[in-house]
């Protein structure tokens, strides 16, 4: 089935696509944009070049009008449609490249964006568990620690071979764990965030908004919603939003899942807008629609070596398979 889908993907024009499955607005997602070595990163998921990123917006721009952020929740607040196949580009973490190599590019090309910001991150306060794991993984292929690593912490580490495969599964709960590690084989996350700076500060953000690009919030500290609490999910979801809200001034409450919204029942979701958490939040489910239409559903275009055409291409073939089944709404009824 995946395969007939991908060959369907190229040959059919993201146009026909469009306009039979009648389309209004899809939101791509990325996280970085970069052509350096970025080790808390690489070991996590393919980064794309700038090349292959220019590559993507000029085919989003031949099929798709950009539209800002402010005009994308106007519409969705006020039933007007947007007329022409539009798409709200969007980016997750608040990562520095968004300032140094993807801001200079939209401008030049005149796409708007928003940024989901981590409110615990910025100014490089903290790093996500996950970047930590990256970098472990890093420190410990280049200086060959894989038997020292495994001696250390044999309760962790059932044997060497499998050190990669175990530090890529550790949850947030158990993040402490890589703090011991790091401070084990001597690498310091510290220096890490002093001397890379690998997030947006509050300087910089500052001037992206007199730029006219638009922030949101992404959670504290970036947990998996689904193994949190009720009263955890709506405290990380509060206190991040205000958080960036009352530091940027901002006017609006845009929120976006850290990972995914697969899991989050309808608890949440309920009170999260009855309580005015967030005006508007955002999944990454790809191309469906959502029980609850103030939550919308992205596509992530970082996917290996594929391009925003094969991408795309695919998720709207895929949505209009799974309408014909019945099957393209999320229900969050877990």
């Amino acid at each position: 089935m995946n395969e007939s889908i991908l060959k369907l993907s190229k040959y059919l024009s993201t146009n026909f696509l469009v306009k039979i499955s009648q389309q209004k607005t899809i939101v791509p997602l990325y996280h970085i944009i970069s052509d350096e070595n970025v080790p808390h990163v690489k070991h996590l998921y393919a980064v794309k070049s700038k090349k292959d990123f220019i590559n993507d917006l000029d085919f989003l721009l031949k099929n798709f009008t950009p539209v800002s952020f402010h005009d994308f929740y106007n519409s969705l607040n006020t039933g007007n449609n947007i007329k022409k196949p539009a798409f709200l580009l969007t980016f997750d973490d608040g990562l520095k490249e968004f300032y140094t190599v993807v801001a200079p590019i939209l401008k030049h090309k005149g796409i708007p964006a928003i940024c989901f910001l981590n409110s615990g991150f910025i100014d490089n306060k903290a790093l996500f568990y996950r970047y930590k794991v990256s970098l472990l993984i890093d420190y410990i292929q280049e200086n060959k620690l894989h038997k020292m690593v495994s001696n250390a912490f044999p309760l962790i580490f059932k044997a060497n071979n499998k050190i990669i495969e175990t530090l890529l599964k550790i949850q947030y709960i158990d993040s402490y764990l890589l703090d011991q590690i790091a401070l084990k084989i001597g690498l310091s996350f510290t220096d890490f965030l002093r001397t890379e700076q690998p997030y947006l500060t509050n300087f910089q953000i500052k001037e992206l908004i007199c730029e006219g690009f638009s922030f949101g919030a992404h959670s504290i500290d970036h947990p998996l919603y689904a193994d949190l609490s009720l009263e955890n999910q709506l405290y990380q979801t509060q206190n991040s939003v205000i958080s960036i809200c009352q530091q940027f001034k901002l006017n609006y409450k845009a929120f976006a899942f850290p990972f995914t919204d697969t899991g989050i029942n309808s608890n949440f979701f309920t009170q999260i807008y009855q309580e005015n958490f967030a005006d508007i939040t955002f999944g990454t489910a790809g191309l469906k629609t959502d029980l609850y239409n103030k939550n919308i559903q992205r596509i992530p275009l970082e996917q290996g070596n594929k391009s925003a055409k094969s991408i795309i291409n695919t998720e709207i073939i895929k949505a209009l398979l799974r309408t014909c089944l019945g099957k393209n709404k999320v229900l969050h009824l877990y």
